[in-house]
């Protein structure tokens, strides 16, 4: 069991590592949230041509609408199938810049009417076309007459919708028309499809300008009818409903005022109007967004008779911000949504005006359009960016936003969905003279992310398991290889440093203190003992430097002379060179015992006999030369007695086992010195590689 510790240790270490690098890799994976937003198409077009794309026959996969603005002063559409034209069909009048198209099944034959509104001279027109028949439904129905703004079309129809107000079946033609400084129209219509009779809200100066809400808030089993009403500062007080202050209205489904309208402040500012259902209770939820300095914002619940039940008050709210109001479901709930378009700050209020939650999204600008994108049943929210320049599609209670950027000029924008199959296939947007297509999905990085993060955690726990494995293996081989190194530098030690080497320099010392020399006797057991205590300490050492070495053979040269009675002389010439690195132990001591044993001991006495160490700095290489005038090579091996043959097998083998720990290569030559004569003497010539090996280390 004792053995399986250190296992135990290290995957232990292994898995605390890994999930330590895992939380420092993960903020730099960028995998997105959990939708995305993509372009699948960025192209030209004529900026005469307009694609909507709607499903007119309802199996799933919506055609393609080609509006023409200009056909030879009039307008035109053409439809297209699987790329094939079912269709053209020449409209009375002109298109405006305006959301002047719209589909819907109103005679029940199963296939959407397209209805699309022209201006011709001064008067606004509807166009309705019979896809089944392939044939208009009517003649162009006249709507109003509107007023030039110095020379354009000062009028706007918005949000054009088929709407069953009266829940019997039958759906009528709803829409807004809204001019801006001519103030010649500014009121709802309702269209009677199969009469074609007209009706719209009395005369006044404020009105719903986008995004109409319908619902039956009174239960008689009709709609009603309510939307945003923003004052614009265009009409002065007498006009009826002027814009320059605020207005709280709702419309039966004739029209006509539910309630007296009611005045909440002064211009500038919106009042956002929705219907709202609170324990099958019917109310009014209203955003009075206030910028007139002498009024403030709140939020509100008022009954069908217009009385405010409720409110909340900001009275720190900063003005000159724009905020979008919208009422949300919230489970079984409904919630309060309150939007500052500005720094894109949602928060939330429930059924009592408290607020229960904030959200930061993305600031945006315009108009919030509705689309299922996912196909989920459930419609996000598409807009664009704050500068304009990217679409932003959002859930819908803002959340989890998702971003795209484009190019194109934003003057007049166009916005469908193409489906293919009964599933969503792309966001259309068409601009002055670009279309795009985009496609809107959940994102599978992220719906995968913790098995992602789990794979990555895995992948860095087996890569530090290996590097760890791969580690030990190698202080395992560096263990072995310094174990090997220290044994061949015990056996050089043992080769060398004899006990008849001992036991002499003991002897001479001994009889230098009985011939009373006793300083001499000091200075020689010093250096003898200083050989030995550098022996014993640096016994666990492999390697040593080299002037530690030097100072090793100094005074094992020393001591040699003092033993053998001057008997030969040394020289050392390496002051000036500096070796800045480890060497084997023992590695130059081994040569230089060599030389005494094996060249220098047999000339003692009758010739001079002597040592040079030289050391030279080279451009690649330290070099290290040990002469000696011994007998040499050659005639030393004929003197069995003095050598064992293993010298040279363990320095060789030091050496390889050097260069595997610490990449450095060292390599030596023996060559003798004069080879003409009888005793040659030996030169070893030491080469120290200076750079080490970096592909070896790496």
């Amino acid at each position: 069991m004792r053995s399986l510790q250190p296992i135990k240790n290290n995957l232990l270490f292994g898995i605390l590592l890994s999930v330590i690098l895992t939380a420092i890799v993960i903020p730099f994976i960028k995998l997105g949230d959990r939708f995305e937003l993509t372009t699948l198409k960025d192209v030209r077009i004529d900026p005469q041509k307009i694609f909507i794309y709607k499903d007119i026959d309802h199996d799933g996969t919506s055609e393609k609408i080609t509006v023409i603005r200009d056909f030879g002063g009039f307008s035109a559409v053409i439809l297209n199938k699987n790329n094939y034209t079912q269709f053209e069909w020449n409209l009375h009048g002109k298109i405006g810049n305006d959301d002047f198209l719209c589909s819907g099944d109103s005679n029940h034959d199963g296939v959407d009417e397209i209805f699309v509104f022209t201006h011709a001279h001064d008067s606004i027109f509807l166009n309705a076309f019979n896809i089944k028949n392939k044939a208009p439904l009517f003649a162009p129905l006249f709507i109003a007459k509107f007023k030039f703004l110095n020379g354009a079309v000062d009028v706007g129809v918005r949000d054009p919708r088929l709407v069953d107000l009266d829940h019997d079946g039958t759906k009528d033609l709803v829409f807004i028309l809204f001019s801006g400084f001519t103030k010649s129209i500014r009121a709802i219509y309702k269209i009677n499809l199969k009469n074609r009779t007209i009706q719209h809200t009395p005369k006044a100066g404020s009105s719903p300008s986008l995004q109409l809400h319908f619902s039956d808030i009174t239960g008689n089993g009709t709609d009603e009818i309510m939307g945003p009403i923003e004052s614009f500062g265009n009409c002065s007080l007498q006009y009826p409903l002027s814009d320059s202050l605020l207005w709280f209205c709702v419309y039966d489904n004739n029209l006509h005022y539910l309630f007296k309208p009611v005045k909440f402040g002064k211009y500038p500012g919106t009042v956002w109007i929705s219907p709202f259902r609170e324990k099958k209770k019917n109310l009014i939820a209203l955003f009075v967004h206030n910028n007139h300095p002498g009024d403030s914002s709140f939020l509100a619940f008022a009954n069908t008779k217009g009385n405010l039940l409720q409110y909340r008050r900001f009275y720190n709210a900063k003005k000159g911000q724009h905020y979008y109001f919208k009422v949300i479901h919230y489970g079984h709930k409904m919630r309060l949504a309150l939007y500052n378009t500005d720094n894109g700050v949602v928060k939330y209020f429930n059924e009592n005006l408290k607020l229960v939650d904030s959200y930061q999204s993305v600031p945006f600008e315009s108009i919030i359009y509705p689309f299922d994108l996912d196909g989920d049943g459930v419609k996000e929210e598409v807009y664009f960016g704050l500068d304009m320049d990217h679409i932003v599609v959002a859930r819908n209670d803002f959340t989890r936003p998702a971003m795209v950027k484009f190019n194109g000029e934003v003057t007049t924008f166009y916005f469908s969905e193409n489906w293919v199959n009964g599933k969503p296939a792309a966001l259309c947007l068409n601009l002055k003279n670009k279309y795009c297509e985009f496609k809107y999905k959940r994102n599978p990085y992220y719906t995968y992310r913790y098995l992602i993060y789990g794979a990555m955690f895995l992948l860095i726990l087996l890569l530090v398991n290996l590097i760890g494995f791969y580690y030990q293996r190698l202080l395992k081989i560096r263990y072995r290889a310094e174990e090997k190194m220290r044994d061949l530098q015990q056996q050089a030690i043992e080769q060398q440093l004899t006990p008849h080497f001992t036991l002499n320099i003991l002897n001479s010392i001994g009889a230098m203190y009985e011939n009373r020399k006793t300083e001499t006797a000091r200075i020689y057991m010093g250096k003898y003992s200083k050989l030995l205590r550098e022996n014993l300490l640096a016994s666990g050492d492999i390697t040593t430097s080299f002037q530690q070495e030097l100072d090793f053979v100094k005074n094992y040269l020393d001591l040699e002379q003092f033993r053998y009675n001057n008997k030969f002389t040394y020289s050392i010439s390496c002051a000036a060179v500096s070796i800045p690195v480890q060497l084997p132990r023992l590695f130059i001591y081994t040569f230089v015992e060599n030389a005494l044993k094996h060249g220098l001991f047999h000339i003692m006495g009758s010739q001079p006999a002597h040592i040079d160490i030289h050391c030279l700095d080279q451009e690649k290489y330290w070099k290290v030369e040990i002469s000696d005038n011994g007998i040499g090579r050659k005639e030393s091996s004929k003197i069995k007695s003095f050598s064992t043959g293993k010298g040279l097998e363990i320095i060789q083998e030091t050496l390889k086992l050097y260069q595997s720990l610490k990449h450095r290569r060292i390599t030596f030559i023996m060559e003798d010195l004069n080879p003409e004569q009888t005793y040659t003497g030996t030169k070893v010539t030491i080469l120290i590689q200076k750079k080490t090996n970096a592909k070896k280390r790496n």
